[in-house]
Formats: C-alpha cells, sequence, structure tokens
C-alpha cells in the first residue's frame, strides 16, 4: 500500500520528535498499517509546493506522526499540504499546547476524524471545538513493554534536562552524584555538555536505541522531559519528574498519576534522592492507565486499517 509521511525528524533535533516517529513506525508496521518505506516523505517544518502535493495525492494515505502538529504555523510542511489534499490524513497522537492556538479549526479538519490525540487536554479540547477525538496516549509508550515498575537495586541513574530553569536542574543532578549514584546523562545540545563537562557523570549521545537501553538498566530516571518520562515509564523504570515549566501536554503524566515536583520547590533535592532511594512516589494505578492507552492506541490503528480497505 502506498503511503506518504509527513516526516517530524528531518530538519528537527528535538529527541522526543525522534522517539516518537521511531516508535510510530514499528506500531504501525507491527498493526500492518504500512509497509516497507513510504512512497513520498516531506518535512513537516518545511513548506511544500505543489508538486509535493500532486505526489502525496497519488499515494493512498498520508501518516502525520503526532507531536504538536495541531499547532500548524509551527509545521509549514503540513500547512502548505493540508487544504489541497484528497487523500486521508491520519495524525496518531497529536498535542496540543496551551498557550498556542490552531490557526484555523478548518484546517485541522482536514485530518481524519476522530484525531488520535495524545493527551486529556488536547482530547477535551478539540471534542469541546466539535472536533472528534480519540485518546490515544504516546507512542513513545511502547519504548518498552513494562506492565509494572521493575524495583532493581542497580546504583544507575538516568539524568534527561528539561528545557529549561538549567541551573536549578544541576543542582539536582549534583546532588545524585554527591549521594554515590551513577549518573548517565543524555546529551541533547551543546550548552549541556559544556555546563556538566568537568562532573564526574556518563555522557551519553541520543539515539533511542541508546535511551531505551539506558532506561531498562537504571533504579530510576531523573527528567524535566516528556520523552524521557515516557519510556521509562514503559521501560518499568521509576521517574521522578522536575516540572521546569507550566505546559499542557504534562497532562499526560498527571493522568498517569506521575507526581511533578515543580523546579522552585523547597528541598526539590532531597525530595530526588527520596525518590530515588526509596520509590516512594510509584502509585499502582499507573501500569493500569498505561495499559489502556496502550490498548487505545492499538485499537485506534485498527480502525484506520479499517479505513483503508
Amino acid at each position: 500500500m502506498k503511503y506518504s509521511w509527513a516526516s517530524i525528524t528531518e530538519s528537527c533535533e528535538n529527541f522526543g520528535n525522534i522517539l516518537i516517529e521511531y516508535n510510530l513506525k514499528k506500531i504501525l508496521a507491527r498493526q500492518g498499517v504500512i509497509s516497507d518505506n513510504a512512497e513520498f516523505v516531506f518535512d513537516a517544518f518545511k513548506a511544500q509546493d505543489d508538486s509535493a502535493m500532486e505526489k502525496i495525492n497519488e499515494t493512498e494515505f498520508l501518516i502525520v506522526p503526532g507531536c504538536t502538529t495541531l499547532v500548524v504555523d509551527d509545521y509549514p510542511g503540513i500547512k502548505s499540504v493540508l487544504p489541497k489534499l484528497k487523500v486521508k490524513v491520519f495524525n496518531i497522537g497529536a498535542a496540543l499546547a496551551s498557550d498556542r492556538t490552531m490557526e484555523s479549526f478548518g484546517l485541522v479538519k482536514k485530518y481524519f476524524e476522530p484525531i488520535g490525540t495524545r493527551d486529556p487536554f488536547s482530547h477535551k479540547f478539540l471534542n469541546g471545538k466539535g472536533i472528534k477525538s480519540t485518546f490515544v496516549g504516546c507512542p513513545t509508550l511502547f519504548s518498552g513493554s513494562a506492565k509494572n515498575y521493575s524495583f532493581r537495586q542497580s546504583n544507575k541513574v538516568t539524568f534527561v534536562f528539561g528545557a529549561r530553569n538549567f541551573e536549578e536542574q544541576v543542582a539536582v543532578l549534583k546532588r545524585l552524584l554527591s549521594a554515590g549514584y551513577d549518573v548517565s546523562v543524555v546529551l541533547q545540545d551543546k550548552l549541556q555538555i559544556e555546563k556538566i563537562q568537568a562532573l564526574p557523570v556518563r555522557k551519553i549521545v541520543y539515539s533511542p536505541q541508546r535511551l531505551i537501553s539506558e532506561l531498562e538498566h537504571s533504579r530510576a530516571t531523573v527528567t524535566g522531559r516528556l520523552h524521557a518520562a515516557l519510556p521509562s515509564l514503559a521501560c518499568g523504570t521509576p521517574v521522578f519528574f522536575i516540572k521546569s515549566f507550566d505546559d499542557t501536554r504534562f497532562s499526560l503524566l498527571e493522568y498517569l498519576d506521575i507526581r511533578l515536583f515543580d523546579i522552585g520547590s523547597v528541598n526539590l533535592e532531597e525530595k530526588a534522592i527520596s525518590q530515588v532511594r526509596d520509590f516512594k512516589f510509584c502509585r499502582a494505578s499507573t501500569y493500569k492507565k498505561i495499559e489502556e492507552l496502550r490498548g487505545a492506541l492499538i485499537k485506534y490503528q485498527d480502525l484506520v486499517k479499517t479505513e483503508l480497505r
């Protein structure tokens, strides 16, 4: 079956996007929605000309990997082709940040409905605007197959910085080191490399496979990144999540009963140590909800297959 793919990684270094696309391709292939390579791939972050639109229309459908693709101004490639497409467009795992607005509900309605949304906020927002949504969670929850926490005796901790309030997170990292933990830092940019150069940590260059491998063997993950927290849970690894800014996409973590620790909270460093040592913030309800979301995403892909018959 010939299909097109809106790549969210070709000109984007955001490792969350890399992991989303990596997992979604695996899941879609496993469910028989896609096979082999896409007939046509275009960059979601670069405006496309009419010839790209014609190539997409020569295929049978278009897959848009879910991230914040509902904010169409951030994705010129998608924005430029959606208006004139004649094929079905499936957006799987889509999210909408609260401080952004969709340029046009009419344009978003070009997606096949129900749209497969990633988090409770986006799901409720779309339904409230008359756009049908199914809450399917994030493809990164398929980074592993854990059905419960694994309370490992390992001394290893994986640390992934959130996007803001860097120095405060460094303070947490240093406290972990002073407590004797063997910390791996998954690096995302040059600033992080420079800032932690002198610290006695293992520096990990990101790839989906390398991140998952680290998470699978860690005692805990300390992070402010949604797409470090979700694969960590998928691998059965407890998460201490540092909330360094407000983002409605974190509503998925709240739904999963993951406690978010504000960057300015009192004794943040000691709370991180307590979590890593005792796993005291892990909640039994988390994996029941993860299993429900995994099932919802599989069911949604079955719906896609039905639509393509």
